[in-house]
């Protein structure tokens, strides 16, 4: 939207043993840009599917976080860390305690 503000989708998936996690999340991401050097924070909103073998559950899920971007060049940055927390709610009963941490390439600024 402008160098501030943006607005992200975010889209993951987690797996341990034979369950499985897929969140997607949506919303306003806060941008302080420097020469190279990119900080942001967000609150995101969305769904999450937890399930095993056949069966599946739907809920509501947040992402609280931020995290630092290093700029390879104008296309593409080094995303040095990634930090949220999860709060989910699923049949009635909210799970506060899932952190998540990332790092990786950023594709587009």
């Amino acid at each position: 939207m402008n160098s501030t503000l943006g607005i992200v989708g975010d889209f993951a998936g987690q797996y341990k043993d034979s369950e499985h996690y897929y969140e997607y999340l949506g919303g306003p991401r806060f941008h302080a840009r420097r020469e190279k050097t990119t900080l942001f924070a967000h609150a995101l909103f969305g769904g999450l599917t937890a399930g095993s073998f056949g069966s599946s559950v739907s809920g509501f899920t947040m992402g609280y976080g931020g995290g630092v971007d290093i700029s390879a060049n104008e296309k593409m940055s080094i995303r040095l860390v990634q930090f949220d927390w999860l709060p989910t709610h699923i049949g009635g009963v909210w799970d506060k305690n899932t952190l998540r941490f990332g790092f990786g390439v950023v594709f587009g600024r």
